[in-house]
């Protein structure tokens, strides 16, 4: 709910959206840290992640629960490595995670 504008303006040259039929399906932000891959589609979502590897932006961090996106990563070769906590300060609030396809950065969340 905060206004990331500011920051998000920043990094929108490096910025790829994936859209079907004029409607965004998703998006790519090179730019921010670890590159974050938003989608509410998984196929819109896993084409955004194959595009950010194929740049050689290997860094990936995705929510534990998004099971689909841990089995594409598997299947290509990737293999886990760690657990990092999800932090939030306020109220827990309900989240997507199936729609995170990769973290941007820790520092805006």
């Amino acid at each position: 709910g905060e206004n990331r504008l500011d920051l998000l303006s920043l990094f929108l040259p490096k910025t790829y959206v994936f859209k079907t039929n004029k409607k965004i399906k998703g998006f790519f932000i090179d730019g921010l840290e670890a590159g974050a891959i938003l989608s509410n589609e998984y196929q819109a979502g896993v084409e955004l992640l194959k595009l950010k590897l194929s740049i050689g932006n290997k860094k990936i961090a995705i929510p534990t629960t998004n099971n689909l996106v841990k089995e594409f990563l598997k299947e290509i070769g990737f293999e886990k490595q760690f657990n990092l906590p999800k932090m939030q300060l306020g109220r827990k609030y309900d989240w997507r995670s199936e729609f995170i396809f990769n973290r941007g950065a820790g520092y805006c969340g």
